[in-house]
């Protein structure tokens, strides 16, 4: 089940990646990644910073895919995106957080980025909630933040 969620929002990234035409060097990194040139790919996206590079980039150093394997980097750049508001990076780094998963593990922490995922309508995270046995519509993000 884990792996089906995070390549679900993996697939869910590149596809909101391709939404913004206006960063060059975004565009030339999802190119180049979608043709398997990672070293490339990952050049690329190192000179953009938007959110959705920043994720991308994060799995690349999760997967040392164009790049040597750094799981610090990995999860530094990911906590960037999620700041940033990009969703598939809050669910990724909420799933995390709920598994332990390259972090310490910290239900409260998970919960509350999986729920600003949620508030924005990714529906991924709505289901993790869901399998977390959290009923997140009528909880909302304050209540689930404050378990």
């Amino acid at each position: 089940m884990k792996r089906y969620l995070i390549g679900s929002f993996l697939c869910a990234a590149l596809l909101a990646a391709g939404a913004h035409p206006a960063l060059a060097d975004h565009e030339a990194g999802l190119r180049a990644y979608q043709k398997g040139d990672y070293t490339l790919a990952f050049k690329e996206f190192s000179k953009d910073g938007s959110a959705a590079s920043q994720f991308i980039l994060s799995l690349m150093y999760q997967q040392g895919d164009g790049t040597r394997q750094d799981l610090e980097a990995s999860l530094a750049l990911l906590h960037n995106a999620a700041e940033k508001g990009l969703d598939v990076a809050q669910a990724s780094l909420g799933l995390m957080y709920l598994e332990g998963a390259g972090v310490k593990a910290n239900e409260k922490e998970g919960l509350k980025w999986l729920a600003r995922a949620a508030d924005q309508g990714l529906a991924e995270a709505k289901s993790a909630l869901t399998l977390a046995g959290l009923d997140y519509p009528a909880l909302g993000t304050t209540q689930l933040a404050a378990k």
